[in-house]
């Protein structure tokens, strides 16, 4: 990737950062995440949606901590596909209450955001919780 003859932007990252995540290379997707950042582009909701993934997979809570801060800083604050992201990440990393606070901050939840809030209750074994929100 460092040695492309085309100019990268935002496009080419993304594909990169999603095709090292994607197989079963998250370390290396959020090496280039970073450096992504480091080269001044920001990110868009895919690129962060790729990054979290492998946060998810490395268990890399403190690092989803911090890709949370650049959604918080940045105009994906209301995107529902970067919280959905977020939320998605916490739950996996069994950080069920933040996942929630961020759910209720959706303003226009759409199924994906209800899915990924109701399966992360599922799956740490919060029936209640999970059958509530798919009730709702």
């Amino acid at each position: 990737f460092k040695d492309m003859t085309v100019k990268k932007n935002l496009v080419t990252w993304n594909a990169m950062i999603s095709g090292y995540v994607e197989n079963s290379r998250p370390e290396d997707g959020l090496k280039l995440f970073r450096a992504m950042l480091e080269e001044g582009i920001r990110p868009n909701s895919s690129g962060l949606s790729s990054a979290l993934l492998g946060c998810s997979e490395l268990s890399a809570l403190q690092l989803g901590r911090q890709i949370h801060q650049i959604v918080c800083k940045s105009t994906l604050c209301n995107d529902v596909t970067a919280l959905t992201s977020l939320i998605s990440m916490y739950c996996k990393c069994g950080e069920l209450g933040d996942a929630f606070k961020l759910f209720k901050v959706i303003q226009k939840k759409d199924v994906v955001a209800w899915n990924a809030m109701i399966s992360g209750y599922a799956h740490h074994g919060n029936a209640e919780k999970a059958l509530c929100l798919f009730r709702e």
